[in-house]
């Protein structure tokens, strides 16, 4: 658990980096870090990796048909 929460923040030290050199600002209400799990884009990511997310699929599977 250690070396997987130190590799974690190494990560973020680097994304912050990146955001920092593109001028980008976070909201630190809106923003959450060392968390199991989060939904990007559509996206569920976690330790198991990246899946699209359930609801999203469901209301496309659900779409009217014109």
């Amino acid at each position: 658990i250690r070396q997987f929460m130190f590799d974690h923040i190494m990560d973020i030290d680097r994304i912050l980096a990146k955001l920092d050199f593109a001028n980008f600002t976070l909201n630190g209400y809106k923003a959450f870090f060392c968390v199991p799990e989060v939904t990007i884009l559509s996206y569920v990511c976690n330790q198991d990796g990246r899946t699209m997310d359930t609801l999203k699929i469901e209301k496309v599977v659900n779409w009217p048909t014109p």
